[in-house]
């Protein structure tokens, strides 16, 4: 493996405390623009090795082919990327980013999920976005995005800037930092839930059509992060373009205009429909969900002991046997039936009280309702082999924590038949 003096300037461990400075202060969110990021000899092999566009690499968020093309298998593209790949991984590279940005702790991805190499294609862009905020794979937490970019003689005309937004949603207030994505820059940036980010269109002249925006993103990661900033799991978040800034009372339309204008709202309704897909599959996944969970519950058995069986639904019993406030059952015996006893157990942890009662058909016992094993016992009157109902029914009931929501009493270990032996 690479040295870390080999893969990145060395120059960048001794200038640690002043680009920490500048990565705190800037604006609108944390971050670092670093031009010469890795050793001229490392950038010109970087850019020699750059994998070709492939188009199975290349499939958007619609399942489309488009202009962007990611390989995150980095480490196959050539001996010279797993030595890059290595180095990214090492420990040295996140002790140095640390370093630079005050966070500690940092983690890689071996995967490389969403990151590698990237290459986006004239009239490419990427809309204004946060990204994922958690790894469940690695169970942590995103927090620090390093893109260098491999693009000898990009011109400031072409577009494809990186632009770091403070709020895309409200246009009229929103204020951009923006870095050309030259050869051997680097943009470091902390990722949270305000870490807006993207390019505007890529627009290469007729004679370079051939070229393409090339960059490297290494995603680093933390198992913690302030509780503060901590939000619910989500995917990337984007915001679609606001209309052009030309666009103002009185100007006169090209057909160039025209078409971009229709491109945008093209874009935009896309990214509607999208969303409005994801709405009907995860509907689609809760009511599929819901109704294999009423399939359960309508095939639970209940633990019935003695010669008698569940005849018809057992109600307010779980798969794991808790039991909510009541639970009910018919039992049809295939002996005559002296005595029913149900037992449970509460658990010391629930702090319960109250009354709890069986009822097996027309008898009736009560007793104090407390942590620990209890039995409740009735006799049954008569020598027939008659169906029962059984009812426990509790005055109490607690949501313990871990139990996904739900209101419950005790555990139903058994439902014991006697028979007169």
């Amino acid at each position: 493996m690479a040295d870390l003096d080999e893969i990145v300037d060395p120059l960048l461990t001794n200038q640690a405390g002043q680009l920490r400075s500048l990565f705190d202060r800037a604006q609108p969110f944390r971050h670092l623009c670093i031009d010469g990021f890795l050793t001229p000899a490392a950038a010109a092999q970087a850019l020699a090795d750059f994998p070709s566009f492939k188009a199975e690499n290349a499939v958007n968020e619609f399942g489309v082919v488009g202009g962007k093309a990611v390989e995150t298998k980095m480490a196959r593209v050539s001996p010279f990327y797993k030595d890059i790949y290595d180095c990214f991984c090492s420990q040295p590279f996140l002790d140095l980013m640390s370093a630079v940005t005050g966070i500690p702790d940092l983690l890689p991805d071996p995967a490389l999920f969403g990151g590698g190499t990237h290459e986006n294609r004239d009239g490419q862009e990427l809309d204004p976005h946060v990204d994922f905020n958690r790894m469940e794979d690695l169970s942590a937490y995103r927090r620090l995005n390093l893109l260098i970019y491999l693009n000898p003689g990009w011109r400031p005309e072409w577009g494809g800037n990186i632009e770091l937004h403070s709020d895309p949603r409200h246009p009229e207030t929103n204020k951009v930092s923006s870095f050309e994505p030259i050869f051997n820059r680097a943009v470091i940036f902390e990722t949270s839930e305000i870490s807006w980010h993207g390019f505007p269109k890529i627009r290469l002249p007729e004679n370079k059509k051939h070229l393409s925006r090339k960059s490297i993103s290494i995603y680093l990661y933390t198992k913690t992060r302030p509780e503060e900033e901590i939000a619910a799991p989500h995917a990337t978040f984007y915001v679609q373009r606001p209309m052009p800034a030309f666009l103002v009372p009185g100007y006169p339309l090209t057909a160039s205009d025209v078409t971009e204008l229709k491109e945008g709202l093209t874009r935009r309704d896309s990214w509607i429909e999208h969303y409005q897909n994801k709405e009907l599959d995860l509907t689609n996944q809760v009511v599929s969900g819901r109704k294999f969970l009423e399939e359960v519950l309508e095939n639970l058995r209940a633990p019935i002991t003695g010669y008698g069986v569940q005849d018809g639904k057992l109600t307010g019993m779980y798969h794991d046997r808790w039991v909510g406030t009541k639970v009910g059952l018919t039992i049809q015996p295939k002996r005559a039936v002296t005595r029913v006893a149900v037992h449970g157990w509460v658990p010391d942890e629930m702090p319960l009280g109250g009354k709890i009662t069986l009822r097996a058909g027309d008898q009736t016992e009560v007793r104090d309702l407390a942590p620990g094993s209890f039995m409740l016992s009735v006799a049954i009157p008569g020598d027939n082999e008659a169906a029962i109902r059984v009812e426990v029914e509790a005055t109490q009931s607690v949501m313990p924590e871990g139990a996904g929501g739900r209101t419950l009493v005790f555990v139903l270990q058994e439902i014991e038949l006697g028979h007169g032996d």
